[in-house]
Formats: C-alpha cells, sequence, structure tokens
C-alpha cells in the first residue's frame, strides 16, 4: 500500500493569489484574442475556451471564499467539477464517469455549497480507496424540487480485491439537512450520497 500523499497546510492562503494570476493571464488572452479579425476561427477558439476556463476559476473562487455563486445550472456546475477533479483522480488511477441529464437540466442551487460537498466527498472516498486500487467513480446527480441529490460510488477494477470503505465516518462530515440549508450525508456500501439545499429566494436575487 503506497504511503499518503503529502499535503500543503498554506493552500488555503496560496490558492486565492493563484488564481488571481491565472485569471490575469486569462484576461491577457482575451485581450490578444480580440486583437484578431472578426471571423477568425482561431479568434473563437480562444475565446471560447478563456470565457469556459474564467468560468471554472470564478466558480471555485467562491467556493474558496465560502459565498454563494447565485443560482447555477446543476448540470453545468457538475461538468464543471468533472473536468477540475478528473486530473487529480487520474493521477491516483482513477477515473470519473457523470451522470447527468434529465431532471438536473432545470435544477438551481447554491453553487458554493454544492461544489464544496461533491469536491470533500470526492477526496474523502479517494482517501478510502487502498492505494494501488484502480477504478472508476461514477457521480449520478438527481433533482427534486427542494434538493439536489448526489451520489458518488467507487466501482474498482475487475479482479480487484475486495476491500471495505469506511463510508460512514465520511458521510458523518455532514450530519443532516437543517434549516440553514446544510448538506446531508448518507452512507452506501461503495460511495456516499449527499442531499443538498435548492437554491434560496435570496440567491435569486444574485443570479
Amino acid at each position: 500500500m503506497s504511503s499518503p500523499r503529502p499535503t500543503c497546510d498554506g493552500l488555503a492562503l496560496l490558492m486565492p493569489g493563484l488564481l488571481h494570476q491565472l485569471g490575469n493571464q486569462l484576461f491577457a488572452i482575451q485581450g490578444h484574442a480580440q486583437l484578431l479579425p472578426a471571423g477568425d476561427a482561431t479568434r473563437g477558439a480562444m475565446l471560447a475556451a478563456a470565457a469556459r476556463s474564467t468560468e471554472v476559476l470564478g466558480l471555485w473562487r467562491a467556493v474558496l471564499e465560502g459565498r454563494s455563486a447565485g443560482r447555477l445550472d446543476l448540470e453545468r456546475a457538475l461538468a464543471l467539477l468533472g473536468d477540475v477533479a478528473r486530473v487529480g483522480l487520474r493521477e491516483r488511477g482513477h477515473g470519473l464517469t457523470l451522470t447527468l441529464g434529465g431532471a438536473t437540466g432545470e435544477a438551481r442551487c447554491e453553487a458554493a455549497a454544492v461544489l464544496a460537498a461533491t469536491a470533500q466527498a470526492l477526496q474523502g472516498l479517494c482517501d478510502l480507496v487502498p492505494g494501488g486500487v484502480d477504478g472508476e467513480f461514477a457521480l449520478a446527480a438527481a433533482a427534486e424540487r427542494r434538493a439536489v441529490t448526489i451520489r458518488i460510488q467507487f466501482v474498482p477494477r475487475p479482479g480487484s480485491l475486495p476491500f471495505p470503505m469506511a463510508t460512514a465516518t465520511l458521510a458523518s462530515r455532514w450530519p443532516g439537512a437543517h434549516a440553514d440549508g446544510a448538506v446531508q450525508g448518507r452512507a452506501l456500501a461503495d460511495g456516499i450520497e449527499l442531499l443538498c439545499p435548492a437554491a434560496t429566494d435570496s440567491s435569486a436575487a444574485e443570479a
């Protein structure tokens, strides 16, 4: 079994500055792209890529600062999260599949709360998988009128030896849904299910 990866205690201090620096570079790229002719295909591709990257940075800045990013389409939020999370998961030998669509298309959520809880759940589940065990994380989302359910499960690669996952301990980080809109966690045998609050009326004013 591999040893735990070291963590950076100063990440919370450094990350806002890192996002700010990346944002400055994206702004410069956008400026240079605007100088190209309006019908240039390269111009359009550069601006589209910069806009998507800017959106990702904005969402993660909201998560880091612990503030609401307003109401956000659930599919869009989780798709962006998946793009960011796949890199770290791939380095650990894991893949990530997202099952979105259907009822989630019209769902709105508190972006900061949902993304933070989902990222923490993915990280926690990664830590529960023994070193050397490859597999796939499956993330599925479903929306109801007043809540969003996110289910994350780990599927080991065929032929892997079975192992227990202490998901109950992980789920206890989210003790329950309360009037203040806290996220509720429920342990699954191979993962975790999160019940996230829907966006509030005050969030609608921000959007």
